[in-house]
């Protein structure tokens, strides 16, 4: 055996272990359910601090499972006035921890403008190819305001 390749078997044997484990508190009975757009734009209402809505960008992903029970929520940022930094790896992550079969993205526009801005459009791109390739189905990506909500599903803006 060469020396580096035995070099490297020592050394993961030293590397820590991990294991996956779902801590589940909440029956599945007891799960909210995400059947359809309205369900949607009803339930990411919910995940906003009403005194941050108008003030800094936040973004969540909602994981949702076969049964479309929600099993959790992450706010994957938290930006300023004009925009927040959305990573795809950290939503991914979540959703396959999750176990998550499908999963919705929600961001607010303090502008109180629910239009989608070029950004929002190619991160939803980027997001669907993503889904693609975990097998995970991106349902649907909500822009809310205070009054308002825009989802790229009924705007037909979730293709690639």
């Amino acid at each position: 055996m060469r020396k580096e390749v035995k070099q490297i078997l020592t050394t993961c044997r030293d590397l820590p272990t991990y294991t996956l484990k779902l801590h589940n508190k909440i029956k599945h009975t007891d799960r909210p359910e995400v059947l359809d757009i309205e369900d949607a734009k009803t339930f990411v209402r919910k995940c906003y601090d009403e005194g941050e809505i108008n003030f800094v960008e936040c973004c969540y992903v909602i994981a949702l499972n076969a049964s479309k029970k929600v099993m959790g929520v992450l706010q994957v940022s938290k930006g300023g006035v004009m925009g927040t930094v959305v990573d795809p790896r950290i939503i991914y992550t979540f959703a396959l921890l999750a176990g998550a079969t499908s999963i919705i993205i929600t961001h607010n526009h303090p502008s109180g403008s629910p239009k989608p801005s070029s950004y929002d459009e190619t991160l939803t791109k980027v997001l669907l190819i993503g889904a693609k390739a975990l097998q995970i189905n991106l349902i649907d990506h909500i822009i809310i305001t205070e009054d308002k909500a825009l989802s790229f599903n009924e705007e037909g803006l979730l293709t690639l």
